[in-house]
C-alpha cells in the first residue's frame, strides 16, 4: 500500500483537490509530478528530514507570542517538537504560551512548569544558568498573575466558594513551585514569590470589603441592615479575616509589611462588634394630617427611646442584634493579639535596626583602625591640654588673689575706725551745753573718716589693677583653649556618629 507524506509537517493525510494535492494538516500543497516524487510504500519506514522547517516555525511561534496570540505560538511549538522533541526554545516557549492561556477554571501553569524543566534539560549548558533567571521570573509572574485573577474574582463576589477556591488555587501553585524547585534545584525567595503573593491577597480583601461587603451592608440609602444583611456581613468578614490571616502566613514574623495587615484585621474585628441589625415600625409621621410640629413631637419621642426616626417612609429603626457579650470579648481578645504582633514587629525592627547599625559602625572602624587610633590620640591630647590650661589659669588666678588679699591698709582702717569709734563716744558723752567741744570732736572724727576714705581708695585702686590683669589673663586663657573643645566635639562626633 502506497502513502503521500507531507515534508512540512510529517502529515500523511493529503487530498488532490484542483489539480494539486493539499495537506490537511498543516495546507501545504504539492503539484502531481511532487506527489509522485513523494509516494513511497507503506511498509517501508521512511523519516522525512523537515528540520529545515524549525527555523520557519519558531519565528512563526515567536511572532504570534508577540502578538499575543499564545493559543498559536502553543501550536507552532508543538510541531517543531513533533520535528525535535529536544529543541528547547520550543520548549521555553510552549511553557510561556502553554501559561499565560490559564483561566479561572483551566491554570495550565503545571503545564508551563513542565514544558520549562525540558527546555533547561535540553539546553545548552552555556545557556543554562541565563535560561533558569528566565524561567524563575516567568514562573514568578504567572503565578502571581493567576492568584490575581482569583483574587479579583473574590474582590467582586465574595463568599465562602470563592474565598475557598482562591486559597485552593493558592495552595495549588505553591505545590507547583516546591515540586519544580525539588526537580530543577532552583530557590525562590521570600521577597520575589511569598511577599507578593500576601500583598495581593490582601488587596483583594480590602476591594471586596470597600466595594462590596460594607456598602451592601451599609449604605446611605439603606443605613439599617436588617438581620440577613447583618449577618451576611458577619460571615463575610470572617471570611476576609481568614484571608488575612493566610496571607500572614507567608510573611516571615517581624515582617514590618503585616503591620498594615494586622491593622486591617483590627478594623475587621472591630466592625463586627460594632455592627447590628436593625427592625422597624410604623409610625405615622403625615404632617398633612398631624402638622409638622407634630411630626416634630414624634421625632423626638422616638429619638428619646434611642430609636432612628424615618420621617419620609413614617416609620422608625430600632437595634433588633448584635453580636453576644461572649461574642464580641473573644473578638477584643483577638484585637488584643494583633496589637501584641505589631508592637512585636516594630519592637524587632528597632532592635535590628539598633544591630545593623552597630554592625555597619564596628565594620567602618574595623576598615579604618589608623584613623580611629589617630583621632582618640589627638582627643587624649588636647584633653591633657585643656586641663593643663586650666590648672595654669587656675594658679594664676590664686597668686592675684593673694595679692588682692595683701593689700595694705587694711590695718590702718582698723585703727582709724577704732579712733573714730571712739571720738563718737566721747562726743556722745558731752552734756547739752558742751557745743564748742562737740564741734573739736567732729572735726576729729570727720579728718579720721576722710583719711580712712583715702587708704580704701588706695586699695580700691590697687585691687582694680590687680582685677585687671586676672580679667586680662582670664581673656588670654580663653583664647587659648576655645577653640580645643570644638576640636574635641568634632572628634568625639566622628568616632560616635552612625555609618
Amino acid at each position: 500500500m502506497k502513502r503521500l507524506t507531507c515534508e512540512m509537517c510529517g502529515g500523511t493525510d493529503l487530498i488532490k483537490q484542483d489539480g494539486v494535492f493539499v495537506c490537511q494538516n498543516c495546507g501545504m500543497k504539492y503539484s502531481v509530478e511532487d506527489a509522485k516524487k513523494m509516494m513511497i510504500e507503506g511498509t517501508v519506514d521512511v523519516k522525512v528530514d523537515n528540520s529545515h522547517m524549525i527555523e520557519n516555525y519558531l519565528e512563526m511561534a515567536n511572532n504570534a507570542y508577540d502578538s499575543s496570540n499564545e493559543a498559536e505560538a502553543e501550536s507552532y511549538c508543538n510541531k517543531i517538537i513533533e520535528i525535535d522533541p529536544s529543541n528547547y526554545q520550543a520548549w521555553m516557549l510552549k511553557g510561556k504560551a502553554s501559561g499565560w492561556q490559564s483561566t479561572l477554571q483551566n491554570s495550565r501553569v503545571p503545564e508551563a512548569i513542565s514544558a520549562f524543566l525540558k527546555g533547561i534539560a535540553n539546553a545548552p549548558e552555556e545557556e543554562k544558568d541565563e535560561l533558569v533567571e528566565e524561567v524563575k521570573e516567568e514562573i514568578i509572574n504567572l503565578s502571581h498573575a493567576t492568584i490575581s485573577l482569583h483574587g479579583d474574582h473574590f474582590a467582586k463576589w465574595p463568599d465562602d466558594e470563592e474565598a475557598s477556591e482562591f486559597i485552593l488555587a493558592i495552595s495549588d501553585i505553591l505545590q507547583e513551585l516546591t515540586q519544580f524547585m525539588q526537580m530543577s534545584g532552583v530557590k525562590f525567595s521570600n521577597s520575589d514569590f511569598l511577599e507578593p503573593v500576601a500583598m495581593l491577597i490582601n488587596q483583594s480583601v480590602v476591594k471586596a470589603y470597600q466595594n462590596v461587603i460594607y456598602p451592601e451592608y451599609k449604605s446611605d440609602r439603606y443605613p439599617y441592615p436588617d438581620h440577613d444583611d447583618w449577618q451576611k456581613f458577619i460571615e463575610r468578614i470572617d471570611l476576609c479575616i481568614k484571608l488575612v490571616e493566610f496571607s500572614i502566613s507567608f510573611c516571615d514574623d517581624d515582617d514590618e509589611k503585616n503591620i498594615q495587615r494586622y491593622k486591617n484585621l483590627i478594623s475587621l474585628e472591630q466592625d463586627a462588634i460594632d455592627s447590628c441589625s436593625y427592625d422597624s415600625k410604623y409610625f405615622d409621621y403625615d404632617p398633612y394630617n398631624f402638622g409638622r410640629s407634630t411630626v416634630r413631637d414624634n421625632e423626638k419621642l422616638v429619638r428619646s427611646y434611642g430609636w432612628f426616626p424615618d420621617s419620609a417612609n413614617s416609620r422608625y429603626y430600632f437595634v433588633n442584634y448584635t453580636l453576644t457579650d461572649t461574642a464580641k470579648s473573644i473578638r477584643r481578645m483577638q484585637i488584643t493579639s494583633y496589637n501584641e504582633k505589631i508592637k512585636d514587629i516594630k519592637e524587632a525592627k528597632e532592635k535590628r535596626e539598633k544591630e545593623e547599625a552597630q554592625k555597619r559602625f564596628n565594620d567602618y572602624w574595623a576598615e579604618h583602625a589608623e584613623q580611629k587610633v589617630s583621632l582618640e590620640a589627638e582627643k587624649k591630647d588636647i584633653s591633657s591640654q585643656i586641663s593643663a590650661l586650666n590648672a595654669s589659669y587656675d594658679d594664676q588666678v590664686a597668686v592675684f588673689r593673694k595679692e588682692i588679699a595683701a593689700i595694705p591698709g587694711k590695718t590702718e582702717i582698723d585703727n582709724i575706725e577704732e579712733r573714730i569709734k571712739k571720738l563718737s563716744e566721747e562726743q556722745s558723752a558731752l552734756g547739752l551745753f558742751k557745743g564748742k567741744e562737740k564741734k573739736a570732736l567732729q572735726e576729729q572724727i570727720d579728718q579720721a573718716i576722710s583719711e580712712k576714705q583715702a587708704i580704701q581708695d588706695r586699695m580700691d585702686a590697687a585691687k582694680k589693677e590687680i582685677e585687671t590683669k586676672i580679667t586680662s589673663l582670664k581673656a588670654e586663657f580663653q583664647k587659648k583653649v576655645k577653640p580645643l573643645p570644638n576640636r574635641v566635639n568634632t572628634i568625639y562626633n566622628e568616632l560616635t556618629k552612625e555609618r
